[in-house]
């Protein structure tokens, strides 16, 4: 029998591809992924892996760049269970999330999501996503979890990491649940600064379910624990040596589910978008505007976005 080699550790690359986005631009993927991309205003780095060698699986990334670059949407999700078995699941997500990506408020993003995606997963599959946007104007990081792994957060003011958990006091019961558990699912977002060289961590559950020396689960704190341990003076590998130490401690860790961690940390890219892409936003916000008509179900465009 041929041993599989997955969570054997690999070495941090130092030729990983860039990508470049531009003002109303979406890239995302569920696949095999080790890249970094830098949008005005925040530099991120993405990996992800199927499960078992896939070409995709059940985890989703996606990052957006809006309103002439001022506006960055990023997205880790994760459809339940892993392998080819979701594939086509969390395509149908992946799709919704493109479709309802122009919704100013992550919260909304979330609620129109649910709501297709519950009619639209008829075998019961549902998913857990963490929705962050960041207004470049203010510095101002917003963050809807619906039913994820609260994402972890370095501040450089500190030197400290913590966990983004939210300590809102919720009135009603059915808040911020999975996508595709409830129609009726009420979400909330909470909103915070960040600075230059803060940097945030959102990340799938086989992080969180992997096993440290002892056999025990790592949880949140465990995944703290570790992170805490690493330098962070090189940003563009710090997922990928997080990812190295948690494979180090146990033989089973990262290797029977999928895998997707998304750094991100604000940069000094001011955005200046081409007079080509300026004179083309009418266009598109035009179109958009005339399918907006055709289904009442679309958001209002700020404006318009097209995938890359």
């Amino acid at each position: 029998m041929v041993q599989s080699t997955m969570n054997q550790p690999q070495p941090v690359r130092t030729d990983r591809p860039c990508k470049y986005l531009k003002c109303m631009q979406v890239w995302s993927g569920s696949g095999n992924h080790d890249h970094e991309v830098e949008i005005p205003g925040i530099n991120a780095w993405v990996y992800s892996k199927p499960y078992d060698g896939g070409e995709m699986g059940g985890d989703i990334h996606l990052i957006s760049s809006c309103s002439a670059g001022s506006i960055t949407r990023l997205l880790v999700a994760d459809v339940s269970g892993h392998g080819a078995n979701v594939a086509e699941t969390s395509q149908n997500l992946s799709y919704l999330m493109r479709r309802y990506l122009n919704h100013n408020q992550s919260r909304q993003f979330v609620e129109k999501m649910n709501d297709k995606f519950t009619h639209l997963s008829q075998a019961g599959g549902f998913a857990t996503a963490v929705v962050m946007t960041y207004t470049l104007k203010d510095s101002k990081l917003s963050i809807c979890n619906a039913g994820h792994p609260y994402p972890l957060i370095y501040k450089s003011a500190t030197g400290k990491w913590s966990s983004l958990d939210c300590d809102c006091k919720y009135t009603n019961p059915l808040t911020n649940l999975p996508i595709g558990v409830l129609t009726t699912t009420n979400y909330e977002q909470f909103d915070l600064e960040i600075e230059k060289d803060d940097i945030v961590l959102g990340y799938t559950d086989s992080l969180i379910e992997a096993k440290d020396e002892n056999g025990n689960m790592l949880g949140i704190q465990g995944l703290l624990d570790l992170v805490t341990l690493l330098s962070v003076q090189s940003k563009s590998d710090l997922h990928l040596r997080l990812l190295e130490k948690i494979r180090s401690l146990h033989p089973d860790n990262l290797k029977d589910d999928d895998v997707t961690v998304m750094a991100f940390s604000p940069n000094t890219i001011a955005p200046h978008p081409k007079i080509k892409t300026l004179l083309s936003m009418p266009k598109l916000f035009l179109n958009a505007a005339i399918e907006r008509i055709k289904d009442k179900n679309k958001p209002i465009p700020w404006p318009a976005m097209f995938s890359k």
